[in-house]
């Protein structure tokens, strides 16, 4: 599993924005996301073990999400439970960015775990922003945040954080997603490792859950952090979370054109000649913003989500649903 790496992006702010991860095609995932077959469905798992189950309707009006209600074994996680040992070094780092810190965490766990799901090509790590930018204080600078960088990839988390109790659910693409996807049932409310984490929120030491952006569904599956999650459920506290997600760049030329240019460069020109007849207050921070329009970034990062096509995946999904739902028919009785 070596050869993947990862690093901190950090601005000119010295802020870091995300954490990289770098995965050369030598990387072997344990987990693919499986597609193929004649009726648009797919899955997450390995040759032997499913994560969930999707399908998308014939009208592609919604989707349908599966999982099974049953807890993993080590080697099936993709991220090694997380120790007290774990949080002892959080403590004593102290970081003033708990999220960097947790970035790099699961960056490193992601690399190392025997069941990862990283395939070949680059991934982020991320917090959830909706605002492009921050105005810096007392200042006309402008700090960039890491939604600006990653733009274009989907990463809204106006959550309810409401645990689905059901393990198949269906969800309206004519309507935004209200919480993420648990790929574990419910853990119960005495479970130790639920008790646990109460006592760590409670000393501001509870890592955030680590949701991955699924593009076939228009959602985020929680990959780690299910037992943190009840365990805010029953302190009534919101979790943080943190976003990983595989990404491709795209060049859109068509933002950057000679007119285009032009038209901008000829703006700031009247703009500096009136400053320096006193027309008009000179603004550095409005310069800046001209020269930027002038000479746009036309680079975008996109998220995605790639499948492996396999035979088979009909015979395969099917049998395993009716398995899930006690071996009736489940396409006969669900159209």
């Amino acid at each position: 599993m070596s050869g993947a790496y990862f690093y901190e992006h950090i601005n000119a702010y010295e802020q870091w924005q995300f954490t990289q991860i770098d995965v050369p095609s030598s990387f072997e995932p344990y987990y693919h996301l499986f597609t193929g077959g004649t009726k648009q469905r797919f899955l997450l798992g390995s040759h032997d073990h499913t994560l969930y189950w999707g399908r998308i309707s014939e009208d592609y009006n919604n989707v349908d999400f599966f999982r099974p209600n049953k807890l993993w074994l080590r080697q099936q996680m993709p991220i090694n439970p997380i120790t007290s040992a774990n949080i002892e070094s959080f403590k004593q780092a102290n970081p003033s960015n708990p999220a960097r810190y947790w970035a790099n965490f699961f960056a490193k766990a992601l690399i190392n775990t025997p069941a990862s799901f990283l395939h070949k090509g680059h991934w982020r790590i991320t917090t959830p922003f909706d605002l492009e930018s921050i105005p810096e204080p007392e200042s006309n600078l402008v700090k960039l945040t890491p939604r600006y960088y990653w733009s274009f990839l989907h990463q809204e988390c106006d959550y309810t954080f409401e645990y689905p109790r059901e393990n198949h659910i269906r969800i309206d693409w004519n309507q935004s997603p209200d919480t993420p996807l648990p790929l574990k049932p419910l853990p119960y409310a005495h479970d130790g490792r639920v008790k646990w984490w109460r006592k760590k929120i409670r000393e501001k030491a509870c890592p955030p859950l680590l949701l991955w952006w699924q593009s076939s569904m228009l959602s985020h599956i929680v990959i780690d952090g299910h037992s943190r999650w009840c365990a805010h459920l029953l302190e009534k506290t919101i979790p943080d979370v943190l976003i990983v997600s595989a990404y491709q760049t795209t060049n859109y030329d068509h933002l950057d054109t000679p007119e285009k240019r032009l038209s901008n460069l000829q703006a700031l020109k009247q703009y500096v000649n009136n400053s320096a007849q006193h027309v008009t207050p000179t603004s550095m921070s409005h310069i800046n913003q001209m020269l930027m329009n002038a000479y746009p970034n036309t680079t975008r990062h996109e998220a995605v989500t790639i499948g492996k096509p396999i035979k088979n995946l009909d015979e395969r999904w099917l049998s395993e649903i009716n398995t899930l739902f006690n071996n009736h028919d489940f396409d006969r009785n669900n159209t």
